[in-house]
């Protein structure tokens, strides 16, 4: 009975480690996302899966690159229209054909990140209607 509960509070001690890490990775991937900036023009919108599209790829003068969007990015945008985003913000701008432009946001951010200690605190009081992004 004693090595049974030695293994099950070695299980629970390994699982909580492990959702400790997947938190902290999560985190720190949304912050390196957020300090990121991109720009270009969308030439695909595709799905990796059979679902409906959730990439662009995205080309800038000679290269390309592929980034996954929210829904509502995913909606607005179209092939041939021009996509940015500034380092440090947490707001993609796509420029359509008629000279539109449209603010989106970028990464969802919750009250679990904001609160992490790897959350900048410049960015604490910014982007707060960023919980309910791409739902």
């Amino acid at each position: 009975m004693r090595k049974f509960l030695i293994y099950i509070f070695f299980l629970l001690l390994f699982w909580k480690g492990c959702d400790l890490f997947d938190d902290f990775t999560n985190e720190k991937a949304i912050i390196e996302e957020i300090q990121k900036d991109f720009s270009g023009i969308i030439i695909s919108k595709y799905s990796t899966r059979d679902t409906p599209p959730i990439f662009l790829k995205i080309k800038n003068k000679n290269t390309f690159f592929d980034i996954s969007f929210s829904r509502e990015i995913m909606t607005i945008s179209s092939i041939g229209d021009s996509i940015y985003k500034l380092p440090n913000d947490n707001y993609v701008y796509i420029i359509k054909s008629n000279g539109k432009i449209y603010k989106e946001c970028f990464q969802k951010i919750t009250n679990e990140t904001r609160s992490s200690r790897l959350f900048p605190k410049e960015w604490k009081d910014k982007w707060l209607e960023m919980a309910n992004c791409g739902e």
